[in-house]
């Protein structure tokens, strides 16, 4: 699974809609899995598969046979009667079927569940506040691969933030790789807004290390769900100041 950098990016211009700066961000990760892609094999072409081609490949069938949602979906809960429970932060991944994550940030903790939760959730003791979706293509470059996703705040369809999920494959140690990352999103910002590619902005990095959560130390889904519960709530922060 490798260990896994969230990069928020945070455009200069203001007046471009996100889902063109998301195409940008898109083009400028594709030419550069090219370069990486003909110099590690001169004589190949290079296949940069969009996200659902992937899930065809990658998850199983569903009853009807077809291929199950390969996306990330990040749902924030709090209790439907004041002071009758913890709010909880959930998050389904593609990465890990049949399991539902969540967070209770007040007790610092996160864990794993099976589907249960979701019937718990759909009855009368919870209320949903807010739900975002990730979801875009895959790219990989050597020892890394990135994930071009356009966020989404409920039901809309226009894209609210642009996320650059940073994999780097051969560690699993979160301490050991952050370095690495950090490192590596230095290059790929030198990279996104470099001339041609007609970006200027900056990168927010959310990171897997977490000291006030008892997390593994090797990065495994509790790690990813606070990431993602972190990053939506920057993407709304972000949304209500521009609205302002």
């Amino acid at each position: 699974m490798g260990v896994k950098l969230l990069l928020l990016w945070r455009d200069a211009s203001h007046e471009r809609p996100v889902s063109e700066t998301a195409r940008l961000v898109r083009a400028a990760v594709v030419a550069l899995a090219d370069v990486d892609a003909r110099q590690q094999h001169p004589h190949q072409p290079s296949q940069q598969q969009p996200l659902q081609q992937q899930r065809a490949q990658q998850q199983p069938a569903d009853a009807a046979g077809a291929a199950a949602a390969c996306e990330t979906e990040v749902s924030e809960w709090a209790p439907a009667a004041k002071g009758a429970g913890c709010e909880l932060s959930v998050v389904r991944s593609w990465e890990f079927p049949g399991e539902v994550l969540y967070a209770v940030k007040s007790k610092c903790m996160v864990a794993r569940a099976d589907a249960a939760l979701q019937a718990v959730l759909q009855g009368d003791a919870f209320v949903r506040r807010l739900r975002g979706r990730f979801e875009g293509t895959t790219h990989r470059m050597g020892d890394f691969t990135l994930r071009v996703l356009e966020a989404r705040l409920e039901a809309r369809e226009e894209t609210s933030a642009v996320v650059i999920e940073c994999t780097y494959e051969p560690l699993q140690a979160v301490e050991l790789a952050t370095q690495l990352l950090r490192e590596y999103t230095e290059q790929l910002l030198a990279a996104l807004t470099a001339k041609h590619t007609g970006l200027k902005g900056q990168l927010l990095c959310i990171h897997a290390l977490h000291a006030s959560y008892d997390l593994p130390a090797e990065y495994a889904a509790e790690h990813l769900c606070l990431q993602y519960s972190q990053c939506l709530g920057s993407i709304v922060r972000s949304s209500q100041q521009a609205a302002r």
